[in-house]
């Protein structure tokens, strides 16, 4: 076996795996967090390495890279770019997350595509959310259909609710669970062509279930328990939403698309 380290691969390249980061292992969205005008984070661990972008309006930068086979791209973490121009450079650089329309022909496991239009509108979805939802990877996303796609979200800023005064203020985790800090867990959520559904079993099921979520914790979220997308399962307000991140994230996500490939 011969191995070498080469600059320039030029005629050498013809031979190379491009999909040596596929499948993904997991990924997660979250808000940046910290001052006013925070962005995204959008995070993938790979096959071989493990990436984060931050997204901040109609911009994107790497602001974490592990497990890289070269240096080469350190001198781009934390500059910000167009998004199509950091997907340039760092599929130069030898770090592709960027399928190609046959990219499920050479990746491990021969795994069908989910429902194009399903799996784009999806992402649009998750974009929106993004400043005040956390989505992450789930295990049963792998087997479920390709009609079926499977993740986990939770919200990450408390309800607001009306004071005595007519005045809004946010609940906060601690008086929301009795007095007691505590982390809000993730909800196992189903997307379709068709609705977007709770379910009843979570990350550590003994086996999956499509069984809707049947016991809700209040009466709106059993009235949107067979909505028609990821907007309308929690209720979204648009007035809020920065529109600039949104595409960003979106173009993001339907370039690597995780969901697809995780």
């Amino acid at each position: 076996m011969v191995s070498f380290r080469a600059g320039r691969m030029g005629s050498f390249g013809l031979a190379v795996n491009r999909y040596t980061n596929f499948p993904f292992q997991s990924w997660e969205i979250r808000p940046e967090g910290g001052s006013d005008g925070a962005g995204v984070i959008l995070s993938v661990t790979a096959a071989t390495v493990l990436i984060e972008f931050a997204v901040r309006e109609d911009q994107a930068a790497m602001v974490q890279l592990q497990n890289a086979t070269t240096v080469a791209l350190q001198e781009m973490i934390g500059v910000y770019y167009r998004p199509d121009k950091l997907i340039r450079l760092l599929r130069r650089g030898g770090v592709n997350l960027f399928p190609e329309p046959d990219a499920r022909h050479y990746v491990d496991g021969r795994r069908p595509p989910k429902h194009a239009v399903a799996e784009r509108h999806a992402y649009r979805c998750m974009a929106v959310l993004s400043g005040t939802h956390q989505f992450t990877a789930s295990r049963w996303n792998v087997h479920a259909p390709f009609d079926r796609m499977v993740m986990q979200m939770k919200e990450t800023q408390p309800p607001a609710v009306e004071a005595a005064d007519g005045a809004e203020t946010t609940l906060s985790s601690s008086s929301a669970i009795g007095g007691q800090a505590g982390v809000v867990p993730y909800k196992m959520v189903m997307v379709t062509p068709e609705r977007a559904v709770l379910l009843k079993c979570t990350e550590v099921s003994q086996v999956f279930s499509e069984e809707p979520l049947d016991k809700p914790s209040d009466v709106a979220e059993a009235g949107l328990r067979y909505a028609s997308d990821l907007l309308t399962l929690v209720g979204h307000n648009p007035s809020d939403v920065d529109f600039k991140a949104t595409e960003t994230l979106f173009y993001l996500m339907d370039k690597i698309k995780f969901l697809s490939y995780s």
